[in-house]
C-alpha cells in the first residue's frame, strides 16, 4: 500500500467519488476512505453542521405543517434560517433542535490529474506522463507506444487533444461513477474508473495502459461545411468507440496550408469516410478529397472509402454500387454500428476491456440459473438487512439505476434488482457485495447461487 496505489476498497471509493455526497464524521470505512482521498489531494472535505426541518426529537416538531419534510438547514449563525425544501422559517437556535454534522465531498479536477500523472510516472512501463491540459494526459510507454488519456468528466467524450497526438485517444478515465452521460458515449470504449486505479496495484495499471495502447484505425471525414453538426456528432462517436477521427475543423490551424494538410491526412489515414448529402455532392472540396481517396484505393488495392449517407442525394459515380452506412434520421445508431464493424478494433479481454451497461448478457457468462428457493432466500436476506437508502446504495455500487427498477415498494425493487442482475449473469457480484456489507449475517445465511 502506498500513496500512489493505496489499494482502498473499490465500493467505498465509488461511494465517495461524487460531488456533494455526505460522509459521516464518526470513524468508519467511509470516513477513512474519504480522509485518505483528501490527503492525496483528490477531494476536499467541508465540515457541515445542520438541523432537520422535521425531526421528531425537536422542540418545534409538534404541529408542523409538513412533518414529512426532508429539508436540511445548515447552521451558519443566521437568525430564523429557511428550509430549502418547504420554505418554512425555522426558529433556531431559539427553540431546541438536534444538531447533526457530516462532511461534504467535492472532487478536485487538478488534484485528480496530478495524482494520475504521478501514478503513471511511477510505472516501470511508462517513460513519461505529462499533462496536455487540465483534463488529459499524454502517456509515452517504454516500448515506444503512446496514448492520450482524457478524464471524461472534465474533457467530454468527444474531446480532442492538440498537436500530433490528437487522434490517439485510447482510454478514458471516469473520475466519478455518477457520470451517466459519458457512459452512454463509452458503451464500447476503453475506459478506466479512478476508483479502480485507487483500488488496484501498479501491475494492474501497467496492464491496462499496455492493453489500451494497441494499434487502431484512423478515419478522415470528408463533408460539407453545411453538414458540420452531423460531422461533429459522427467524429465524436467514432472517437468514443476507439477510432481516431480526422476532422478539418479540429486539425487545421490558422496559417496552415489547407490543401497540404488535407492531402497529408488522407495519405496517413486508414479510411476516408465521405458524408453524402445534397450539400456534399455539390462541394468542390469533397469531390477533390474523394478523388484523392480513390487514387489511394487504386494504389493500395483495397477498400479505403466508406460512404456515409446522411441525407438523400445523387450518389457520386465513384461510389455507385457500394454499400453505404445509412445514417439518415433515426437510422443513425445502426449506421454507426455498421461503420464500427469495419473501423473499430476487436476488443481484447483484459483489464481495459470495454464495459457494456445495456440490457446484455456477456459472452461466456454462466448460463446456470439459481433455483427459486435460492432467489427467495436472497430476496429475504436483502429485505431483512437493508433499508431503502441502503438498497439504493447497493444499486449504485452495481451500476443499476434504482429509479428504473419497475416496482414501487422496497421489496419489489429488491426483487427487480435480483432479476436484472440474473439476466446479465451478474448475481455473483451481488453476493460479493452483500458479503462485504453484512459479513456476519451473510456467513450465517450461507447464501449461494
Amino acid at each position: 500500500m502506498s500513496d500512489l496505489f493505496p489499494c482502498l476498497p473499490k465500493h467505498m471509493l465509488r461511494r465517495v467519488l461524487r460531488n456533494g455526497v455526505r460522509v459521516p464524521t464518526e470513524p468508519g470505512p467511509l470516513r477513512e476512505t474519504a480522509t485518505t482521498l483528501e490527503r492525496l489531494g483528490i477531494i476536499a472535505l467541508t465540515y457541515r453542521r445542520y438541523v432537520k426541518c422535521a425531526n421528531p426529537a425537536d422542540e418545534d416538531y409538534a404541529g408542523l405543517p409538513n412533518p414529512a419534510c426532508c429539508g436540511q438547514i445548515e447552521v451558519t449563525g443566521q437568525t430564523a434560517p429557511v428550509c430549502p425544501e418547504c420554505g418554512r422559517s425555522v426558529d433556531y437556535p431559539a427553540r431546541h433542535k438536534e444538531l447533526f454534522a457530516d462532511l461534504e465531498v467535492n472532487l478536485l479536477p487538478e488534484g485528480i490529474l496530478s495524482h494520475l500523472r504521478r501514478a503513471f510516472n511511477a510505472l516501470d512501463t511508462v517513460r513519461a506522463a505529462e499533462a496536455l491540459s487540465h483534463a488529459a494526459l499524454r502517456v509515452r510507454l517504454t516500448d515506444g507506444r503512446a496514448l492520450v488519456v482524457p478524464i471524461v468528466d472534465y474533457a467530454g467524450a468527444g474531446w480532442r487533444a492538440g498537436g500530433e497526438d490528437a487522434h490517439r485517444i485510447h482510454a478514458y478515465i471516469i473520475a466519478s461513477p455518477a457520470n451517466r452521460p459519458p457512459r452512454a458515449y463509452l458503451e464500447r470504449a476503453f475506459h478506466i474508473e479512478l476508483a479502480e486505479i485507487l483500488a488496484e496495484d501498479r501491475m494492474w495499471l501497467a496492464g491496462v495502459l499496455s492493453s489500451a495502447a494497441r494499434p487502431r484505425n484512423t478515419a478522415f471525414i470528408a463533408y460539407s461545411a453545411r453538414d458540420a453538426a452531423f460531422a461533429d456528432r459522427l467524429a465524436e462517436d467514432l472517437v468514443a468507440n476507439g477510432v481516431g477521427a480526422w476532422l478539418d475543423r479540429w486539425k487545421v490551424r490558422v496559417g496552415d496550408s489547407i490543401g497540404e494538410r488535407v492531402r497529408k491526412a488522407i495519405a496517413e489515414s486508414d479510411y476516408l469516410l465521405v458524408v453524402l448529402s445534397p450539400n456534399s455532392v455539390a462541394s468542390r472540396w469533397v469531390r477533390e478529397e474523394l478523388d484523392a481517396a480513390h487514387l489511394k484505393e487504386l494504389e493500395a488495392k483495397r477498400v479505403f472509402v466508406l460512404p456515409v449517407l446522411y441525407k438523400d442525394c445523387d450518389i457520386p459515380p465513384l461510389l455507385e454500387g457500394r454499400k453505404y452506412a445509412d445514417c439518415r434520421g433515426d437510422r443513425y445508431p445502426q449506421g454507426l454500428q455498421d461503420l464500427l464493424s469495419v473501423l473499430a478494433p476487436s476488443f481484447e479481454s483484459g483489464p481495459a476491456a470495454p464495459v457494456r451497461w445495456g440490457p446484455w448478457r456477456p459472452e461466456g457468462a454462466d448460463d446456470t440459473r439459481p433455483s427459486r428457493t435460492a432467489r427467495r432466500r436472497l430476496l429475504a436476506f436483502i429485505n431483512r438487512h437493508f433499508d431503502d437508502e441502503e438498497l439504493r446504495t447497493l444499486c449504485f455500487d452495481l451500476d443499476v439505476e434504482y429509479e428504473d427498477l419497475p416496482a414501487r415498494s422496497r421489496s419489489g425493487k429488491a426483487r427487480e434488482l435480483i432479476a436484472y442482475l440474473e439476466k446479465r449473469g451478474r448475481l455473483a457480484e451481488l453476493l460479493e457485495l452483500l458479503a462485504q456489507e453484512r459479513p456476519g449475517p451473510f456467513a450465517e445465511a450461507g447464501l449461494t447461487l
